[in-house]
Order: C-alpha cells, then sequence, then structure tokens
C-alpha cells in the first residue's frame, strides 16, 4: 500500500422508504512512498447485486478513471480515483467521492462495511429519514462473525432528529460496523 488513510468519514443517507439512497465518502491521506497518483473505493449494495446498481462519482481531490462490478463478488464495484497529480512521500491529499444507489429497493436491515486499507480514524453517519428511523442499531465492531449482538452489547444511541454517528480511532482494517 502506497500510502496511509489518516481520516476517512462515511455519511449514509437512507429515505423514508429505507432505501439507501446515497453515500458522502471522505478521505485523508498520507504518502507513503513516492509517486502515488491513484486510490482506490469500493462499494457494495447488498439488497440487489445485480450490475449497475451502485455507481462511484468523484466530487473532491480525484476523477474517475475506471469502474468495474466484481464478477466473483456480485454487487461488489471498484473505483480507481486518479489524484491530480502523484504526491512525494510525506504529501497529504484529501478526495471526496459519493456512492449512488440507483434503486428504489429497501435496504438490508444492516449497514456493512470492512476496511480494506488500514485507517487511523474512521467515522460514519447513519442519517434516517425520520418516517424510517430503526428501532435499535447494534456495532458489530470487533466481533469475529457478523450475527445479531446478545447481551450485554447495549445498543447504540440514535438522535432525535434519525442520526446515528460513530468515530473509530485506531488503525483499523476489517469489519467496523
Amino acid at each position: 500500500m502506497a500510502y496511509v488513510r489518516e481520516n476517512c468519514t462515511f455519511t449514509v443517507y437512507y429515505d423514508a422508504a429505507g432505501v439507501m439512497t446515497m453515500a458522502e465518502v471522505v478521505c485523508h491521506i498520507q504518502a507513503s512512498e513516492d509517486g502515488l497518483s491513484e486510490v482506490e473505493a469500493v462499494a457494495e449494495y447488498i439488497s440487489d447485486r445485480s450490475p449497475g446498481v451502485v455507481d462511484i462519482v468523484p466530487i473532491l481531490g480525484c476523477r474517475l478513471q475506471s469502474l468495474k462490478d466484481n464478477p466473483d463478488r456480485p454487487g461488489h464495484v471498484t473505483a480507481k480515483l486518479a489524484l491530480p497529480a502523484p504526491l512525494a512521500e510525506g504529501m497529504r491529499h484529501s478526495y471526496a467521492y459519493q456512492i449512488i444507489v440507483k434503486l428504489e429497493e429497501r435496504a438490508a436491515p444492516y449497514f456493512f462495511h470492512e476496511l480494506t486499507i488500514p485507517t487511523e480514524v474512521l467515522g460514519f453517519t447513519l442519517c434516517f429519514d425520520t418516517a424510517f428511523e430503526p428501532n435499535v442499531v447494534w456495532s458489530f465492531a470487533g466481533m469475529p462473525a457478523m450475527k445479531l449482538p446478545g447481551h450485554p452489547r447495549a445498543p447504540l444511541p440514535i438522535s432525535d432528529d434519525g442520526i446515528y454517528q460513530r468515530d473509530f480511532h485506531q488503525r483499523y482494517k476489517g469489519r467496523m460496523l
């Protein structure tokens, strides 16, 4: 890996029907060697694994170089995002992109994110339309397998306006939420 992701935030939006309409992703990186010219973005929508359901759209500090559906993992796309100019070792850069879901099907009853790049600070904000607020939110961070947590795992707070927010402060790689 030619860079370290120092900070990355995901803001995910759900509409009144429970459809995940989009996510905004903002990343701050530092090159760990000379010549870093691209980064990778991945996305998956498990409620519908058809090709073309998920799109990755650059919005700041990058441009789309390629977008491919993974034939071995339906519903999973990988984008190569080109940086405006190659970075020298130690240089920092910020970029942002949107994950667009082109579908009106209700989302699966869980949000899952597994890191493939070590990240110092990872932030999640899940924004639910108040007509579609979940009854409860749990974190699966650090669990060896994703399963509904039993006691004593406490539910996580959702604000009155339907927002759940959590930051993970470690050099994470693996299952987060």
